[in-house]
C-alpha cells in the first residue's frame, strides 16, 4: 500500500518577506493614525477646557422632528478608535454657551496651536470671547476656509 503524502503549506522566503513587508506598513499606517486621533483628543480636552464646545454637523439626522442629532454619526467603537471627526461633515467651535459667563478669557490660551491639530472646521465662534483682533485675524490667514467670527466683547 502507497502512503498518501499529506499537503503542507508552504511558502517561500520572499513571500514571508513581502508578507512581513505589507503587515508592517500597515501597523505602521495604524499607528500613525492612531497618535494623529491622539493629538486631536488632547487638543479638543485642551479647548473645552478653556470653555469650548463643538457641535457636529451631519446630513443624515436620527431626530428630524427635533433638527439635530444628539452625537456624531458612525458606530460607537469605531469613533472611540478614530475619532469623531472621521464621522462628522463638519465641525463648529464656539465658546458662545447659555450657561457660561461672557466675555470667556483665552488670552493664556493657545487656541491657534490647538486649533492646527484638528482637522475639517468649518466655524469658529468666537463672539463671546475676549480673544484680540490680532488672534482672530491669525485664525482667519491660518484657515482661509473656515468662517470665523471675531470677538464682541472687549478688547
Amino acid at each position: 500500500m502507497v502512503a498518501r503524502r499529506r499537503w503542507r503549506l508552504q511558502f517561500s522566503l520572499r513571500s514571508l518577506l513581502a508578507f512581513f513587508a505589507v503587515a508592517a506598513a500597515a501597523l505602521g499606517l495604524a499607528m500613525w493614525r492612531v497618535n494623529e486621533v491622539g493629538s486631536q483628543r488632547a487638543a479638543m480636552r485642551e479647548i473645552e477646557r478653556s470653555g469650548g464646545c463643538f457641535a457636529y454637523h451631519v446630513y443624515d439626522m436620527n431626530y428630524p422632528l427635533l433638527g439635530f442629532d444628539l452625537q456624531p454619526p458612525g458606530p460607537a467603537w469605531a469613533r472611540l478608535f478614530v475619532g469623531d471627526f472621521c464621522f462628522a461633515d463638519r465641525v463648529e467651535l464656539s465658546y458662545s454657551i447659555l450657561w457660561q459667563a461672557t466675555p470667556v478669557d483665552v488670552r493664556g490660551f493657545d487656541l491657534a496651536g490647538c486649533l492646527t491639530r484638528l482637522p475639517r472646521l468649518d466655524c469658529i465662534d468666537l463672539t463671546d470671547t475676549n480673544a484680540p483682533d490680532d488672534l482672530v485675524e491669525g485664525l482667519r490667514r491660518m484657515f482661509p476656509d473656515s468662517e470665523i467670527r471675531g470677538a464682541r466683547c472687549g478688547q
